[in-house]
């Protein structure tokens, strides 16, 4: 009769700060290689983690009450990582207030849920080179 062979599954990704403890003392847990970030790689990471969390929260249009607490569960992390990078560059709530302020002030929020599907501008427009500079977020058809 053979024993079976653990498992190993890569993560390679931030976890919270009581994920490792907490794996560490968990019986069936056998082995983990895990590292503390410090630095870019901290801030890509970071960064990484924000689109995860952007990615989990559930896309419904009428929530059922389960969906709503994932909804705000999943929020949270969100800004729990959002947190995280303000306190890396030291950015506080203050300056990101201020920020959004000037900012609704000058393009507006996100309230009408606006969308553009494409624009066709001059070649000579300012949002040619705008574009251009980034093909892979503005493509061309």
């Amino acid at each position: 009769m053979s024993e079976q062979q653990p498992r190993t599954f890569y993560f390679r990704k931030l976890v919270r700060d009581r994920t490792v403890p907490d794996y560490q003392e968990e019986a069936s847990v056998v082995g983990m290689s895990h590292r503390t970030l410090h630095g870019i790689e901290l801030i890509r990471e970071l960064i990484a983690k924000v689109h995860e969390e952007a990615d989990e929260i559930p896309v419904t249009d009428s929530p059922t009450k389960a969906e709503f607490g994932e909804i705000v569960a999943e929020i949270a992390d969100l800004e729990d990582v959002v947190v995280a990078l303000k306190k890396h560059y030291g950015v506080t709530d203050a300056m990101t207030a201020a920020a959004s302020e000037a900012k609704a002030a000058k393009r507006g929020k996100f309230d009408n849920g606006d969308y553009i599907e494409s624009i066709t501008v001059e070649q000579d427009s300012r949002w040619v080179r705008y574009c251009l500079g980034d093909p892979s977020k503005y493509p061309e058809e």
